[in-house]
Order: C-alpha cells, then structure tokens, then sequence
C-alpha cells in the first residue's frame, strides 16, 4: 500500500564492489508534504555500514526530492539497544538536531545546504 501511495517514497539501494554482489543493502520509506518529507524508516545492513555507502544513499534520497520539489527532510532516532551504531549517523549526514528528549532526537536537513561527500568512487544502482 505504501509504494502505491502518492504521499510516500520507497527507495531501495543494492551495492556492489570488486568482492561481489551483496544485493540490497538498504531502504528508505519517505512520507512527503508539499515542501517536506519525513523519514519513516531508513534501514541499512550492517554488512555495508561503515563504508560510506550510507553518505551515496542519502545522495540519491537528496536527489529523488529535489526533483519533487522538496525543501526539507525531517527524520527521527529513537535509542534502541540494538541501533547504538548508528547513533550518530543523522549528524554525520548533515542534519541538525531540532528537538532532543531523553532517547529521542528529531533532525531536520535542509535540501539546499546539502552538501554530498565525495565518494563518487561508490557505484551504486538504486530503484524506486
């Protein structure tokens, strides 16, 4: 029903490198508004966090709303005892803490001021 759904984005990411193909690695549910979209779910594997793919992926969510005409992504992280690894990776992405609350930390990206790190060296193929 979401993918069917105009007010959401699904987008998937597979990866792959000198080693071989290590299929889809990650996935990002969007829920769009007319000048926002808000993180649902961003899920990577772990086999893949941690090198850099992360930072290609969030180039290719940045483009797909820039070509809707989207200005800002909301998104949220909520501690768990399992998602401590990535406690961080919002901020190493370029977002900026809106709100923070005992183990819940709202972030807000401006599309504008997005700027993409140089790892053009990561091929990726992404469907939507």
């Amino acid at each position: 029903n979401i993918i069917q759904d105009n007010h959401y984005s699904v987008i998937t990411i597979a990866v792959s490198d000198k080693f071989g193909d290590s299929g889809i690695v990650g996935l990002c549910i969007l829920k769009n508004s007319s000048k926002e979209a808000y993180i649902d779910s961003l899920l990577m594997s772990c086999r893949v966090l941690g090198r850099n793919i992360e930072y290609r992926f969030m180039d290719i969510i940045v483009d797909h709303l820039k070509s809707k005409d989207i200005k800002i992504i909301l998104s949220r992280y909520i501690k768990t005892k399992k998602n401590h690894q990535v406690s961080d990776l919002f901020h190493r992405l370029g977002f900026e803490i809106i709100k923070e609350k005992d183990i819940v930390v709202d972030y807000s990206l401006s599309l504008n001021s997005y700027k993409s790190k140089d790892f053009s060296y990561i091929g990726v193929s992404c469907g939507r």
